[in-house]
């Protein structure tokens, strides 16, 4: 068997084994689908009580999206400290340099 004929198969044997994983994926995706909507029959719920819905998925986003102005904030004070600490740095180091170039 050549290289070629070696790469050649490789390739063929890589393609196969991702495909069996997207099957995979998409097989257990759909057990977690058809799980959830039995649960749904069983215990009689809404479909727009359940957590897949657009009503129950836009409270969960205005929830995280609702503490992003905070954080922005907070984020914005730890770089302004920052830069205040790296300002004193360079000016001590400057101040050091000088020093060092008086005595020489």
């Amino acid at each position: 068997m050549t290289r070629m004929e070696r790469n050649r198969l490789r390739r063929k044997k890589a393609k196969v084994r991702a495909f069996m994983l997207l099957a995979c994926m998409l097989f257990f995706l759909a057990g977690v689908l058809k799980t959830y909507d039995t649960m749904l029959t069983v215990f009689g719920l809404k479909s727009n009580d359940s957590i897949f819905s657009f009503v129950n998925m836009g409270q969960t986003l205005n929830d995280v999206v609702g503490d992003l102005p905070n954080l922005k904030n907070r984020i914005k004070d730890i770089i302004a400290d920052l830069f205040i600490l790296l300002r004193s740095m360079l000016y001590n180091l400057k101040n050091l340099i000088h020093i060092q170039t008086i005595k020489n």
